[in-house]
């Protein structure tokens, strides 16, 4: 039993030879690591812009809009149809019609010719008048009823106004424009006075226009 027991032994002394290379064999040595430099370019300071600078370089640079340099259409040829009466209470002393431009109908000279032509068709009866309103309408082609201009006219001040609606409508496109303008007189009673003081009203208007 005793010799088993050693035989076990030797067998678990016995080692395994280590495998090394041979001396005339050489290892190759580590490979070596390549250093990549990296060059970092220098960082260029920000430049400043004014934000008003550079609103006003880009409007400078903008070219204009159309709309700020339009000039309004020239209406001054455009020709419009002016119907002038004269009214003695419900009968009417003149009528007639031309065909105008901006400009050219003067009413200072019209208020002339409404009382002259007064004066020569009441002579025969010798009636006396004053004046009582005088009214321009303004119509158009495809203007309604209700959208037509009404202006009281007095003066040479209000028959520009006048023509200022005229002029809008020639450059809204509007067709076949018209403007009626009418001035209406009264007929004055007689009185037994030969200067009393209606009659010395009825004559004034008369006098301020001549005059």
């Amino acid at each position: 039993m005793a010799r088993g027991t050693k035989n076990s032994r030797n067998q678990a002394r016995k080692r395994v030879a280590s495998k090394r290379p041979p001396e005339n064999q050489q290892t190759p040595p580590p490979a070596k690591k390549q250093r990549v430099k990296l060059t970092l370019k220098p960082r260029k300071p920000a430049k400043f812009i004014d934000p008003e600078l550079s609103h006003s370089e880009s409007s400078k640079s903008s070219p204009p809009s159309s709309s700020s340099v339009e000039e309004p259409e020239d209406v001054s040829q455009q020709e419009f149809t002016l119907a002038k009466s004269i009214m003695l209470g419900s009968v009417s002393i003149y009528a007639d019609s031309l065909i105008a431009k901006l400009g050219e109908f003067k009413y200072r000279d019209w208020e002339v010719e409404s009382i002259r032509r007064l004066d020569k068709a009441t002579e025969a009866k010798k009636i006396k008048f004053e004046w009582s309103s005088g009214n321009a309408v303004i119509a158009a082609k495809g203007i309604s009823k209700a959208k037509e201009i009404t202006i009281d006219v007095e003066e040479s001040s209000d028959w520009e106004k006048v023509e200022t609606f005229v002029q809008k409508w020639m450059r809204d496109h509007k067709k076949d424009i018209t403007v009626r303008l009418t001035v209406n007189y009264t007929k004055v009673r007689h009185s037994t006075h030969d200067d009393s003081p209606s009659e010395e009203r009825c004559t004034k208007r008369a006098r301020k226009v001549l005059t």
